[in-house]
């Protein structure tokens, strides 16, 4: 996007990493894909500098996945081949609760088992409540989106840790185990291949903005003390330590 390689560069580069990325898990890349198709519009509308690379660019990426369907034919074609509908429909069990973003569960370090009566609620089961960000992190990415209010860049990082959030939520806000309003992935959970998204899972991207976010801000953010902020980086280690 910054106009460092050609679009042919970006395609094997690109086809590389998705082969990879289709023999680790079929999953990861179809939600990386949606991902990407998500990213893309936010990106264009609120980075204008960067459309004409866009533009190049979307060449490099149809390459990069035409490259990565020949590397992963054959795992490809039994995957295809054994698809089947009527399988369960997991939007509706594995979405994220609000709550899960600042309230640890049992996995985690910080908070342990002492909120087991409230986290015990939430939608899915221990391996499935993965949206714990930890309120250190959530406020670094308020300050950094405060600070860069005016980015263009940093806007479209807000943007997308927002999107990723909300598809996160799956079919219904849910607020401490209690479902309360409509979401738009109602319309979609039943389509060929959306069936078995577990929507809870989409919250890896709205981790990956928020990562760098955060080692963006630690990085230009000047310190109380140091010249560098450190308090709220190694908070929000630490909130995460499992």
């Amino acid at each position: 996007l910054t106009g460092e390689i050609s679009w042919r560069g970006l395609a094997w580069r690109l086809g590389l990493a998705l082969a990879a990325q289709a023999y680790i898990s079929t999953e990861v890349t179809v939600t990386l894909t949606l991902a990407l198709i998500v990213a893309l519009p936010p990106a264009f509308a609120l980075v204008p500098r960067i459309r004409p690379h866009m533009r190049t660019a979307l060449a490099g990426v149809g390459a990069g996945y035409a490259f990565a369907l020949l590397l992963a034919a054959p795992l490809l074609y039994y995957a295809f081949t054994g698809l089947t509908r009527g399988v369960n429909v997991f939007a509706a069990y594995f979405s994220n609760d609000v709550l899960n973003f600042v309230l640890p569960t049992r996995l985690t370090g910080w908070g342990g088992e002492t909120l087991d009566r409230v986290t015990q609620r939430f939608p899915g089961n221990d391996a499935e409540r993965g949206a714990y960000l930890g309120a250190p992190l959530l406020l670094i990415v308020g300050l950094f989106a405060w600070r860069n209010r005016r980015v263009p860049a940093a806007r479209f990082l807000v943007a997308a840790f927002m999107l990723f959030v909300a598809l996160s939520l799956g079919t219904r806000l849910t607020v401490d185990g209690t479902p309360r309003l409509w979401l738009p992935w109602s319309i979609w959970e039943h389509w060929i291949g959306f069936e078995q998204i577990i929507p809870s899972r989409l919250v890896v991207y709205a981790v990956l903005a928020a990562a760098v976010m955060a080692a963006i801000w630690c990085a230009t953010a000047p310190g109380r003390v140091f010249a560098r902020p450190y308090v709220l980086p190694v908070l929000a280690v630490a909130a995460l330590v499992p």
